[in-house]
């Protein structure tokens, strides 16, 4: 695979992507979007994957956007999300499990707890944002759960279960 922006290594049942900017520390540009993308279409098709590492070269992880990287081809932020960025994370939830690492756990207690200084207001940002999209979808699953308890109750469904027992399972799981 051709990747011009990204190194994906892969040992045994574990895939290593790694941002490969580091004189930019590794600064995101359209380019590394499609090379993330790529790599990760790769790792959700390969069965034997297991783990995925998602690691930055050179100093850090990543600066965020590289804003000197004007000739991007989208059409604004939301074009840049559903484009650029979404295919990737649907890449790595497609492959099953996905949690933080001890690392990536820090980094956002860190970003939560310094989320005054400039340089870290916008990350904290984003992650308010996936927080309060995740508290939306788990109040719609609680009240999808109670709607279909009230409208069907313990009825046995056309599938020969009850579905509220059904929703009730995949609201407790997420």
């Amino acid at each position: 695979m051709n990747l011009e922006t990204i190194e994906l290594d892969k040992k045994g049942k574990v895939a290593i992507i790694t941002l490969n900017r580091p004189k930019l520390l590794n600064a995101v540009n359209e380019q590394l979007v499609w090379d993330f993308q790529k790599a990760t279409e790769d790792v959700k098709n390969d069965d034997d994957i297991r783990v995925v590492i998602l690691k930055g070269s050179g100093r850090g992880f990543s600066a965020g956007a590289a804003l000197s990287e004007r000739g991007a081809s989208w059409k604004g932020s939301k074009d840049a999300l559903i484009r650029g960025y979404i295919p990737f994370f649907n890449n790595m939830i497609d492959k099953g499990q996905f949690r933080l690492s001890y690392k990536a756990t820090h980094a956002a207690l860190l970003i939560l707890l310094y989320r005054d200084q400039a340089i870290l207001h916008n990350p904290y940002r984003l992650l308010s944002k996936l927080i309060d999209l995740d508290e939306l979808l788990t109040t719609w699953r609680y009240k999808h759960h109670l709607l279909a308890t009230r409208m069907i109750g313990k009825k046995i469904g056309t599938g020969g279960s009850v579905g509220a027992s059904y929703l009730k399972k995949a609201l407790t799981k997420h």
